[in-house]
């Protein structure tokens, strides 16, 4: 039983941001090209969003959703609010570790990554994005997981006395 449990939870743990930042990077990056420009459309789009999730999103959840999901089991907050706002959390600390992370090595050269990196960070409005999109996928995943977490439970179904 305590496999399955985990089982359980690895499979949400890994479902719900991946599919929380495909449905965010379609939702609020659109089709990642302005009008007349390159575009990757849909399916390239969610294939980013895929990317994402897997690459900042699943590590998120193990690194930041996890321990807040423990925490609010000790605790007994399990409502969707403590989730939402723990996820909003985890998507901010995410996005500030995507921007200000260093890209890895051999990816291009380093002078480029670094200046590629400073203009991120330095433009407010590029940042403010970044952080928002982390905030609202971050919502989104956590709110997932908590529903995925709420179907694996039996609910209990009150019993009339007969009589």
């Amino acid at each position: 039983m305590l496999a399955l449990r985990l089982i359980a939870l690895a499979l949400t743990c890994i479902l719900a941001p991946v599919i929380a930042v495909t449905i965010g990077t379609i939702a609020f990056v659109g089709d990642l090209g302005a009008a007349g420009e390159y575009s990757l459309g849909l399916i390239g789009t969610a294939m980013v969003g895929i990317w994402l999730g897997v690459v900042v999103g699943v590590p998120t959840m193990l690194l930041v959703g996890l321990p807040l999901h423990a925490h609010f089991q000790r605790r007994s907050m399990t409502g969707l609010t403590p989730y939402a706002l723990g996820g909003a959390l985890a998507g901010v600390l995410a996005s500030l570790a995507f921007m200000l992370a260093p890209p890895p090595s051999g990816w291009l050269s380093w002078s480029h990554m670094v200046s590629g990196w400073w203009r991120l960070v330095e433009s407010w409005e590029i940042s403010a994005k970044v952080l928002i999109f982390g905030a609202l996928t971050g919502v989104l995943a956590a709110s997932m997981f908590w529903l995925l977490w709420l179907l694996r439970r039996p609910v209990a179904i009150p019993t009339t006395p007969t009589p």
